[in-house]
């Protein structure tokens, strides 16, 4: 087995699901080459066996698995420990992939023996329009479209070459690496998201990072490519400001979590160390961002503001001090 292949679900929209099943099933590769793991967090009701037929038909082994515990995190580590092949792919309940989704992927990882963890293109289906004040929001609901070109890194601070955890690709060692910290350090737990009211992230950069102690990179391939089929709910501006609060306390956890494995204090950065002068700043970032969309600057704003007291709150030194 090349590829193990998990997805994590808590009461999901049927018809959607149903999507992302069938279009790993459609994967023009030979039966045998992954199985997918499918992992029931606690839907309501619970998931049946019916919807692995599809992959069963077309040759590849499925298996229908309940973790308990609530929790993308938990869900996904139960995943991990019940497989072994030596690259794993994380896909959502309401991702639908290309038909050359896991040949892409395949023959990436043998081109180059350097690759820890990547990721692709998720764009927006058709059938799904969102308003035009979200558009600059689109990133953070999980839409990416970094160019055409192959883009390459590895640093403990985003960037393009990070993948999102919709579609993202992991070597097993980088996996096991991952699950070490999470052992180390149980606030990783707080990371991964919670039902539809958890709204915390950063789990998959927790994840890509780990490449940077193995000597390994992150990468974006622009060949692979998924339908992320956003609820229309996410365009709402209730949602979008919890999710942008979610991004600030989760970023700064995810600092947090780096430095102590480094050994290290997390310090406050330069911007953030003199309250008035942040405070200008915001202020001005919220005027600026006013002439796109009033949306959009509440927006940027909250994610500023909770990142700013997120940090503070576990910094212990400020700008190098």
């Amino acid at each position: 087995m090349d590829l193990d292949i998990c997805l994590c679900t808590r009461d999901p929209r049927p018809g959607i699901l149903s999507l992302a099943i069938q279009s790993l099933a459609r994967q023009g590769v030979a039966p045998g080459t992954f199985q997918v793991i499918v992992v029931d967090n606690g839907s309501t009701p619970p998931l049946g066996e019916e919807l692995l037929a599809p992959l069963r038909a077309a040759g590849h082994p499925a298996r229908l698995t309940l973790e308990e515990r609530p929790g993308l995190t938990a869900a996904r580590l139960h995943a991990i420990s019940l497989t072994s092949a030596p690259w794993m792919l994380f896909i959502d309940d309401d991702n639908e992939l290309d038909d050359d989704f896991v040949a892409v992927g395949l023959e990436f990882i043998r081109s180059r023996d350097d690759l820890g963890c990547f990721g692709g293109r998720l764009l927006l289906p058709d059938s799904v329009t969102p308003p035009r004040w979200a558009e600059p929001l689109l990133p953070w609901l999980g839409i990416k479209n970094a160019g055409p070109e192959v883009i390459t890194g590895a640093a403990e601070r985003w960037g393009p070459w990070e993948p999102p955890g919709a579609g993202l690709w992991i070597r097993r060692t980088q996996l096991e690496a991952y699950r070490a910290l999470l052992a180390a350090d149980a606030r990783a737990f707080e990371l991964g998201r919670r039902g539809r009211d958890g709204l915390a992230s950063c789990e998959d950069s927790l994840m890509a990072r780990q490449s940077v102690a193995l000597g390994l990179i992150n990468a974006y391939n622009p060949r692979l490519a998924l339908r992320h089929h956003l609820a229309p709910e996410r365009f709402r501006l209730g949602y979008v400001l919890r999710l942008m609060r979610g991004y600030g306390e989760s970023q700064a956890l995810l600092e947090a979590i780096l430095a102590r494995k480094r050994g290290e204090a997390l310090e406050l950065p330069e911007p953030y160390c003199n309250t008035a002068r942040f405070l200008r700043r915001l202020a001005s970032a919220f005027n600026q961002a006013r002439k796109r969309s009033w949306r959009w600057a509440l927006a940027t704003t909250v994610h500023q503001w909770t990142t700013w007291r997120a940090l503070k709150r576990n910094a212990r030194t400020c700008g190098g001090e």
